[in-house]
């Protein structure tokens, strides 16, 4: 009765709260957002871990149809529990961390190609955290913690059929302003690079703010390109007005192009507008800002969001209620394939009485939100690609780039919209954000 008449509570609040949404930026998503069923959703796959009763991860890489949940696990990771999972953009390899041998590796969607990622760690316990660097300074790389306060990549080459291969490991990014370190106590993957641009979580360790607590922020990071250079907190940008407390931030992504940044907002923005520590509904919702180079002009760190923020989106109003570890939406990713929409999970104990705890798929741009798995699983590491098709059972081979219009194919556009195919030729390469769905309405690719 206590905990019900608590949730009654945070959803009087969330009511309250939408009177005053007028004052919101037109980014802000937060009255009427979209529940839909995953059938809805564009076609393709997710990548996840699962963890048990206990919070400790399961082994196994799972995968499972984003439209119909099936899963299964990917052969070759069957010994491994798993977290830090990332995807290459052409969602072909997947590199992840086992938190059972702390050995880091790679691999094919369709589980072969299996390798052992090579490390150099500077302290016992490490890695504790990976992921890939794309667009980096070698190529693609794959960055990992090489201790506390040390960040280090391996140039890796993937080829089109047998084994990844490596080059050498160098230092990325190093802490050098003590007793600042990476969040490396959990695995949790509060890292993400892509070109010239890091972000990560931050603890300032001991009594190191006003309130005589720890402070946890985020950063962004400019990466020096020329081999053998290191960032380090001065490659950091500077908020103007960064407060000494708290600030938090995590499950961090990086877009394509590497400008935008989609986090869970921490304490960042007005609470009216933000599902934030503030406004007692963190978690329940996701942001997308600019990243700021070191070089840029200083702005507060509220304003980043507040003035120039991309999007902010709520999630649907049956599950703002709760502190952030008891309905907590967050791992969040980009979606390989289009960037219009995000993947995410959703843990936390009232989630698992009151929903289904699980992996998500949000369309950003429009707040549709659509729930992948029917069944109650924890996890904290996923990530999803659109592509057509059973990862293990057609390992993404290529599909045909035209299609002969008829009666019996349909094509819709990313957001569901009924594009007309008349006067385009009999066969026609689809632009970019294209679906192709057949008269069953089974999607048969998303156009990249």
């Amino acid at each position: 009765m206590i905990r019900k008449s608590i949730r009654f509570a945070f959803l009087a609040l969330c009511t309250f709260n939408l009177f005053s949404y007028a004052d919101c930026p037109s980014f802000v998503k937060k009255n009427n957002p979209i529940l839909a069923p995953a059938a809805q959703a564009p076609a393709g796959f997710m990548v996840y871990n699962k963890l048990n009763s206990s919070s400790k991860e399961l082994a196994g890489v799972y995968t499972t149809p984003i439209n119909s949940f099936s899963e299964k696990v990917i052969p070759s990771t069957e010994t491994d529990p798993p977290t830090n999972i990332d995807m290459t953009w052409d969602s072909k390899w997947i590199v992840y961390l086992s938190t059972a041998t702390r050995k880091i590796y790679i691999v094919r969607v369709d589980g072969t190609g299996k390798t052992e990622v090579p490390v150099t760690v500077n302290a016992t316990g490490f890695p504790r955290s990976t992921g890939f660097w794309h667009d980096g300074r070698r190529g693609l790389e794959i960055f990992y913690t090489a201790s506390q306060t040390l960040i280090k990549s391996v140039s890796v080459t993937l080829p089109e059929t047998g084994p990844a291969t490596f080059g050498t490991s160098e230092s990325l990014v190093f802490l050098n302003r003590s007793p600042w370190v990476f969040d490396y106590a959990s695995f949790y993957a509060y890292q993400c690079a892509n070109k010239r641009h890091f972000v990560t979580q931050l603890i300032c360790t001991g009594k190191c703010g006003t309130d005589g607590k720890e402070i946890r922020r985020f950063g962004f990071f400019t990466l020096p390109m020329d081999s053998g250079s290191v960032a380090t907190m001065d490659s950091m940008y500077t908020f103007k007005d960064m407060p000494d407390t708290s600030i938090y931030g995590c499950g961090f992504a990086l877009s394509a192009d590497a400008k935008m940044v989609l986090a869970n907002p921490g304490s960042q923005g007005d609470p009216i507008c933000v599902p934030n520590r503030e406004s007692h509904l963190d978690h329940k919702g996701f942001m997308i800002e600019p990243f700021k180079e070191v070089s840029d002009s200083a702005i507060s760190v509220h304003d980043i969001i507040n003035d120039e923020g991309i999007s902010v989106n709520w999630a649907p109003t049956s599950y703002r209620f709760g502190l952030h570890y008891e309905v907590d939406f967050s791992n969040w990713n980009f979606i390989r394939g289009s960037e219009s929409y995000v993947s995410g999970t959703l843990t936390g104990a009232w989630a698992g009485k009151d929903f289904v705890r699980g992996l998500w798929v949000v369309n950003w741009k429009e707040n549709a939100w659509y729930q992948v798995s029917n069944t109650n699983l924890v996890s904290t590491s996923a990530i999803a690609a659109f592509t057509a098709g059973d990862p293990i059972k057609h390992p993404l081979r290529a599909h045909q780039n035209s299609y002969t219009v008829s009666t019996n194919v349909k094509y819709y556009s990313l957001t569901g919209r009924r594009i007309n195919p008349t006067g385009m030729p009999k066969a026609f390469t689809p632009p970019r954000g294209v679906i192709i769905r057949v008269a069953e309405n089974k999607a048969l690719k998303a156009i990249q």
